[in-house]
């Protein structure tokens, strides 16, 4: 819910191309995480290769990495003109990058927007009765925003400075990205049982599969 506030401070007072590459980041380490899984299914039930199918989500990742470099691209250039423009913004080009991303054919997986992880607050998220997912991510995007409200004076339109503290700041924010997406991931998890499955898993696909199993 805070990552994207982390994210914004990186790129605030930055260079052009540290603030894409920092988006750019944030997004790929996003994909890499949260659908891992497309890379197993290419391999055990595309045909591919394991190497291909991670190949092939890594194409993906890098897709929505430049969705989101873009965004953070354009929020830098706002903020040459100033803290509270670029502030104020970012949560309309935020959701501009969340519905390019999903409508885009086959890749779009639209369950990883903003504005789901607020799924379990009742009362926040009666609001997508009205506005859909994008109203949630809207409002969970302001509110990582207005983090960064008293994070400097306005930035200079030709700022010759890039900044070590500015490189230092991008780099744990793309760590901290790293390290939050993989958390679920660790030893420090409970493991949990597995019930068997009901039907053996094909590892190959077959066409009449349904018809034999179906009683």
């Amino acid at each position: 819910m805070v990552l994207l506030a982390i994210l914004l401070f990186s790129v605030l007072g930055s260079r052009a191309r540290v603030a894409f590459f920092c988006g750019f980041l944030h997004g790929l380490i996003f994909v890499l995480t949260c659908v891992s899984w497309v890379a197993e299914v290419l391999s055990v039930h595309g045909g591919m290769s394991a190497a291909a199918g991670w190949a092939v989500l890594f194409l993906i990742a890098t897709v929505w990495g430049c969705s989101i470099g873009l965004f953070t691209w354009m929020v830098q250039r706002l903020s040459q003109k100033g803290i509270g423009l670029a502030l104020s913004g970012a949560p309309f080009l935020w959701i501009s990058t969340e519905v390019f991303r999903a409508y885009l054919p086959q890749i779009s997986f639209p369950w990883g927007l903003l504005g789901y992880p607020a799924a379990g607050n009742p009362a926040l998220v009666q609001l997508a009765t009205i506005t859909g997912i994008y109203g949630v991510s809207f409002l969970v995007a302001v509110f990582n925003f207005a983090a960064n409200l008293d994070s400097g004076q306005p930035v200079r339109k030709k700022e010759k400075q890039a900044g070590h503290c500015r490189r230092r700041s991008c780099d744990s924010a793309c760590g901290a990205d790293c390290r939050t997406a993989l958390r679920p991931y660790g030893r420090s998890q409970p493991r949990r049982a597995c019930r068997s499955a009901e039907f053996p898993e094909n590892m190959q696909y077959v066409g009449d599969w349904y018809a034999d199993h179906k009683a």
